[in-house]
């Protein structure tokens, strides 16, 4: 298991938002969850974390935007986008903004904890 780290998740979907936190918990991980991309921001700035996942279909301040700002502060921060809907995905944009991964919804928690163990 890799040492315990301090992971920052979007997601407009509390249901979604609680089953991060409950699972990567157990695992050891700080999970901080925001339901909305300013508020994420705001927590991003207050306590930079190892890793960002964010839900790309959001209002007002979307997944593109929080992984855009996330990327002018931290090159080097895994950034990884959950998303229902495929046609969101640009991927000559994800390539720039050096996204380590697109998980399309449904996902298994188990595969979102595997990324995050290839990611550190």
């Amino acid at each position: 298991m890799a040492a315990s780290l301090n992971i920052l998740v979007v997601d407009d979907n509390p249901e979604i938002l609680m089953m991060f936190k409950e699972f990567l918990s157990l695992d050891g991980h700080r999970v901080r969850t925001f339901e909305d991309g300013e508020t994420a921001l705001a927590g991003f700035r207050e306590d930079r974390p190892d890793i960002v996942i964010t839900d790309l279909g959001m209002p007002e301040i979307s997944g593109w935007q929080v992984a855009e700002t996330v990327r002018k502060e931290s090159i080097e921060i895994p950034i990884i986008f959950i998303t229902a809907v495929s046609n969101q995905v640009d991927p000559a944009l994800v390539q720039r903004l050096h996204i380590a991964e697109v998980v399309r919804k449904p996902f298994k928690i188990g595969q979102i904890k595997d990324l995050i163990y290839s990611l550190t």
